[in-house]
């Protein structure tokens, strides 16, 4: 949570402190998301920082063996499915190297650095035969701090990796982000003569 305040109060400073007149991101990106299942949206903040705002559905599975059941010993398998809330903040680093290199920075193409805060609800529709009290250990709110790659591939297809930190409940270690999905193209109003 410190992480997220200290990025909050720092971000206006690196809007600023970038060349003002050339803008690399884009006003706005809009995704429709595949794994997992959801929208996104991106909006610019500065040249090379944005806002990315998801609400995604997410799901947990696993198989286990009843102790209580001596009578078997097939594993039970269980299930669920959570909606998740995000939004991110994202400074991109390499926009001048990749149009140097003659790559695309179409709809924010290029590596980031993000600091990221998620809510995710409690479990929609599970499964557990042996109703255990606590399994969506995501539930609740996140912080991750991570660093990522974002690309839109011709015919729109969108990929995103990010690794590094997050902070939940009960849990500091590892995160990961990964999602795949289509990007909307960005319609440019042009006036009539």
């Amino acid at each position: 949570m410190k992480s997220l305040l200290i990025f909050c109060m720092l971000l206006p400073g690196i809007c600023q402190a970038q060349d003002s007149t050339r803008f690399y991101t884009q006003k706005s990106v809009w995704r429709v998301l595949f794994l997992p299942l959801g929208v996104t949206n991106e909006a610019r903040l500065g040249p090379k920082t944005t806002l990315v705002s998801t609400v995604a559905l997410g799901s947990y599975f696993g198989a286990r063996k009843d102790l209580t059941n001596t009578t078997t010993n097939t594993p039970d398998t269980y299930y669920g499915i959570y909606a998740g809330l995000s939004v991110a903040g994202r400074y991109f680093y390499n926009f001048e190297r990749r149009l140097e290199r003659g790559k695309s920075i179409r709809a924010n193409s290029g590596n980031y650095l993000t600091v990221k805060a998620t809510y995710n609800t409690p479990t929609l529709v599970r499964k557990d035969p042996v109703q255990s009290t606590e399994i969506n250990n995501a539930e609740g709110a996140s912080v991750q701090v991570m660093w990522g790659f974002q690309r839109t591939y011709r015919k729109n297809f969108y990929l995103n990796l990010g690794l590094g930190l997050g902070a939940r409940r009960n849990y500091v270690g590892p995160s990961s982000d990964f999602a795949i999905g289509y990007t909307f193209p960005n319609r440019q109003f042009v006036p009539v003569r």
